[in-house]
């Protein structure tokens, strides 16, 4: 793990799948320090059969979400996958 994690000024990290395999996990860990997301955020999302996939994030420190962060799984609507 990372001692301190930004993500900032729109950044994203996500995954998806659009067909009958799962998205990939995001998982993010801090050992020492804080995880802040400033207009940022992590997305995960199906669009077909397949899952979303999972969001992990362990902070030693504070998660802040500041602006207009997000942490979301999401199903598009008509999908078959879930959404952990």
């Amino acid at each position: 793990g990372a001692n301190s994690i930004a993500l900032t000024d729109f950044a994203f990290l996500n995954t998806a799948t659009f067909g009958i395999g799962d998205a990939g996990n995001i998982s993010l860990t801090s050992t020492v320090g804080d995880i802040t997301l400033a207009d940022s955020s992590l997305f995960s999302l199906t669009a077909g059969a397949g899952s979303a996939g999972r969001i992990a994030v362990q902070s030693a420190g504070a998660l802040q979400l500041e602006g207009n962060s997000v942490i979301s799984t999401a199903v598009a609507l008509g999908s078959n996958g879930t959404g952990d």
